[in-house]
């Protein structure tokens, strides 16, 4: 049994070997765009962590442009721009990833977070008004993002579930409360 274990991940490693060589350019810029994301979430100040975003953005860009259906790059994209407090315009790229890939827990996640945190956004962060009225329409969107998120992981995927789960839970605590959400919350 032990032997047909490691023949079969010695094929599977020489079958992905070939990839890890032959990196398309647009794989290039997504991976270019993650260590960017890893970086701006470690530096010590908020200036460094903007830049560090807007870089990962430009290179997630960059892997869109070289490939449109690259749904892991635009999620990433998403989150560089919601880290930038560009929340509609992530959502778009969150959208776009789900478009192409339906399946993408973690971009249906992070539409839920946007659309939970849409008052975030720094286009609309002075007009209370216009805050109050984004947070109530959507935490629809929110709770329907975060239910597509449960009904796509898969069931080995806990973190995931986890995740989704706790963040509508909240959602729907507080709407039977009458909070109506619109604010950061803790993941």
């Amino acid at each position: 049994m032990l032997k047909i274990l490691r023949s079969t991940l010695v094929i599977a490693l020489l079958a992905v070997a070939p990839l890890a060589a032959d990196e398309t350019p647009a794989m290039q810029a997504f991976f270019a765009g993650v260590t960017s994301l890893q970086n701006a979430a470690v530096e010590p100040t908020f200036r460094q962590q903007q830049e560090g975003w807007h870089e990962a953005e430009l290179h997630f860009r960059d892997a869109v442009k070289l490939k449109s259906d690259y749904a892991d790059a635009y999620n990433k994209l998403g989150q560089s721009l919601f880290n930038q407090d560009n929340v509609f315009d992530a959502i778009t790229e969150l959208k776009n990833a789900v478009s192409i890939d339906p399946r993408l827990t973690e971009a249906w996640y992070n539409m839920g977070f946007c659309f939970e945190n849409i008052t975030t956004d720094k286009r609309i962060k002075d007009d209370p008004k216009t805050q109050k009225k984004m947070a109530k329409t959507n935490v629809a969107q929110a709770i329907k993002a975060y239910s597509k998120a449960i009904e796509v992981t898969p069931t080995n995927d806990l973190n995931a579930l986890a995740k989704s789960h706790f963040r509508l839970g909240v959602l729907l605590r507080d709407q039977s409360r009458g909070d109506g959400g619109g604010r950061i919350a803790a993941t």
